[in-house]
């Protein structure tokens, strides 16, 4: 069995997370995608919802809180979540209200885009369907699933939307991530006090916090969980309101 304690699952909970952003903005300040700039000191917070926008609420509404500001980016192709359920629509709308951006999470790997020249279009595609549903305005898109393909993809911009793997952001800023729901590189609290970094991109996964510590493995089983409950109380509610609750007893 591995030692859980060596991938400090306490730090994974969004009482953490709260403190994590207080200690991140006694240094840095805040910018967006839409308006950092170059030259001055900061920190971009991108939030890739994978799973779970009601996670993705939750955080968002933490950073309204502490007066921060980040992008949530949102799948067309989710395997787990449908962004077009009213449910979901709401969350998303929601986060919007509380003065956050949403920004496409793309996956090149629905079309099987291998290459660069592919990208314009499909992206383009994809922001202007999102657009037209939330009603807004998209600045910037981040890749789904990072590979030497997509790492590659450093132009500045593709069909107008910011991308944040671009060459500035790969070279110039420090990068902290909460992938596979451990820190497989430098610990996030440990990246915002350093005192030499100046330029930071944070990425984390909504799905991979919770009000408790635990493993990664049954953070996302959980939320999956919480979707298969949702769904059955979702049709329980429909049977009901049709008067046809007794189809539950036939066998």
């Amino acid at each position: 069995m591995i030692e859980s304690n060596n991938y400090k699952l306490e730090d994974f909970t969004f009482k953490h997370y709260k403190k994590l952003i207080k200690t991140a903005k006694e240094k840095f300040s805040f910018s967006s995608f839409k308006d950092f700039t170059e030259k001055e000191k900061f920190i971009i917070s991108r939030h890739d919802i994978d799973y779970s926008p009601e996670n993705a609420l939750i955080m968002a509404k933490i950073e309204e809180k502490l007066k921060v500001k980040s992008t949530y980016y949102i799948m067309l192709h989710s395997e787990y979540y449908n962004i077009l359920e009213k449910h979901n629509t709401n969350i998303i709308l929601e986060i919007l209200s509380l003065g956050h951006d949403i920004g496409l999470h793309f996956d090149p790997s629905f079309y099987n885009i291998k290459k660069e020249s592919a990208l314009e279009n499909k992206i383009r595609l994809e922001r202007e369907f999102l657009e037209n549903i939330f009603g807004i305005e998209m600045y910037s898109f981040s890749f789904h699933n990072t590979n030497n393909f997509i790492l590659s993809c450093k132009k500045s911009h593709y069909a107008g939307l910011l991308n944040n793997y671009n060459s500035y952001f790969q070279n110039e800023l420090d990068y902290c991530s909460d992938s596979y729901g451990i820190w497989r590189f430098n610990r996030m609290f440990e990246v915002i006090t350093n005192p030499k970094i100046k330029k930071l991109q944070i990425l984390t996964h909504p799905v991979l916090w919770t009000e408790k510590p635990m493993p990664p493995y049954k953070r996302i089983y959980s939320s999956i969980l919480k979707r298969k409950n949702w769904e059955t109380a979702f049709y329980n509610d429909f049977l009901k309101k049709n008067g046809m609750s007794f189809i539950k007893d036939i066998q």
